[in-house]
């Protein structure tokens, strides 16, 4: 029980390392809150929650829920250029 408990603390700790260094580097670089950034973690976690569930294959539940969450983001990030002008705090890019 104690050491499961261990495990679980190290995973969720690693987890929570990851979105504050994903956050931080994204701040840091192109001065951005991305308030989104959450909400992309937890679609990725229950996206592999659920494949993981139905098929038991944990790698396969990373790489169909990496496989959809990337070009999501790539979708995300055109639709924000296209409505948005593409630059940083509204500037046009050439």
């Amino acid at each position: 029980m104690i050491i499961e408990a261990l495990i679980n603390g190290l995973l969720f700790g690693g987890v929570c390392a990851l979105v504050a260094l994903g956050l931080n580097l994204l701040f840091g670089v192109a001065r951005i809150v991305n308030l989104a950034h959450g909400e992309i973690i937890m679609l990725g976690m229950y996206g592999v929650f659920w494949i993981y569930f139905w098929s038991k294959n944990i790698l396969l539940a990373g790489l169909v829920t990496i496989s959809f969450l990337i070009p999501f983001m790539i979708l995300i990030a055109r639709a924000r250029n296209h409505f948005h002008g593409g630059g940083h705090n509204g500037e046009k890019t050439t």
